[in-house]
């Protein structure tokens, strides 16, 4: 440009914001891919290790007792949940209780969210308890007329139960993993080598 040149900044739409809770499966970076999908701004507070009861290492909070902060405060227009893979130590009705009091508090407090539950996320074919977690997380959220995305049944359900897709299969399949594969499912290409946090090709499955 020219020394009397004028610029004009250009004019572009305002995204809607969207936060993003969860675990290090949230906190790993799937949130921005699903925002540049979606055309959405983004703010990802998920933390590693945490999760509805689960508080997490050094001095790490749970979803509920972080949300005023992460997810209230900013004021999003959408919210997304993750959550349950942390939690599978314990009862799954105390996990439930905390999932239906953070489901509650969000609701009250952003009246005019869209929130969106993401269930249990497992990095390889998902035992019985596991499903029985995230069956009992389903349940929660709909009780909360919330949205359910099932990552272990391949289910996506709307708010009112209505069934966008159904049976599809477990995300995540197979015993293996990257650098250790087992050509039993297609954890040998979407779980990363820690045997728990999904790849980037993974983190592009997940968003997609």
């Amino acid at each position: 440009i020219k020394r009397t040149d004028t610029v004009f900044p250009v004019g572009l739409p305002e995204l809607p914001l969207a936060c993003f809770t969860g675990s290090s499966i949230t906190e790993g970076g799937y949130p921005w891919l699903i925002s540049q999908i979606l055309g959405l701004n983004d703010i990802n507070v998920g933390v590693g290790s945490t999760g509805y009861l689960e508080p997490g290492l050094n001095n790490r909070l749970k979803y509920i007792d972080r949300a005023d902060h992460d997810i209230i405060k900013p004021n999003p227009e959408v919210v997304f949940i993750e959550g349950g893979i942390n939690d599978s130590g314990h009862p799954i009705p105390d996990v439930v209780r905390e999932a239906d009091r953070l489901y509650k508090h969000i609701k009250s407090n952003l009246p005019n969210a869209k929130i969106v539950v993401i269930g249990m996320y497992w990095p390889r074919t998902p035992s019985e308890s596991v499903l029985n977690m995230n069956k009992a997380l389903r349940e929660c959220a709909l009780a909360n007329s919330i949205p359910f995305i099932d990552l272990l049944k391949g289910d996506t359900v709307l708010s009112n139960g209505t069934l966008v897709t159904e049976g599809t299969g477990s995300f995540i399949s197979g015993t293996g993993k990257d650098g250790s594969l087992r050509n039993d499912g297609n954890a040998d290409i979407y779980t990363s080598s820690d045997s728990t946090h999904p790849t980037e090709s993974g983190k592009v499955y997940l968003a997609t």
